[in-house]
C-alpha cells in the first residue's frame, strides 16, 4: 500500500510512498526513490525504516523508527519546515556538529535555512 508523506524539494508536496502495514493504523515506510541519503535537498517528514500513524492516507507521526541515521534527518527537516526552535542539547549537539563540518568542508549542500539557523547557534 501506498500512503503519503510531507516532502520539502524546493516545493512543500504529499509524495506516495510503498508500505507495509504492521497494524490497523500503523506502517513501516519502505525504501523508495525519494528518499536518497547523500541528498539533502529532498527532505522527508518520513524516511524508510520509520513506522507510523496514518490518518486519511497521510502520515501524521512516527511511532518508532530503524533507520540509523533518523535524528540527523528530522534535524533538517525540522529546521527546513520551521518546526526546529531550540537546540536539544541530549540529540542536537552531534548533529549540528557534523551539519557545521559538512557546510564549513563543502561536503554537502545544504538549504539556507538550515545554514543561517548553524550560523545562528554558533553566535548565541
Amino acid at each position: 500500500m501506498q500512503i503519503y508523506i510531507h516532502i520539502i524539494d524546493g516545493i512543500e508536496v504529499l509524495a506516495p510512498v510503498p508500505t507495509q502495514q504492521v497494524s490497523m493504523d500503523e506502517y513501516l515506510i519502505l525504501d523508495n526513490d525519494l528518499f536518497d541519503p547523500e541528498d539533502t535537498t529532498c527532505l522527508a517528514q518520513f524516511i524508510p525504516g520509520d513506522v507510523v500513524k496514518i490518518k486519511e492516507g497521510r502520515a501524521i507521526q512516527l511511532v518508532s523508527t530503524s533507520a540509523s541515521d533518523r535524528l540527523y534527518w528530522k534535524f533538517l527537516y525540522d529546521v527546513v519546515s520551521g518546526n526546529k526552535r531550540e537546540v536539544d542539547l541530549q540529540s542536537d549537539v552531534n548533529i549540528i556538529d557534523r551539519v557545521t563540518a559538512e557546510i564549513t568542508n563543502g561536503n554537502r549542500l545544504h538549504y539556507p535555512a538550515v545554514v543561517a539557523w548553524i550560523n545562528n547557534q554558533r553566535r548565541m
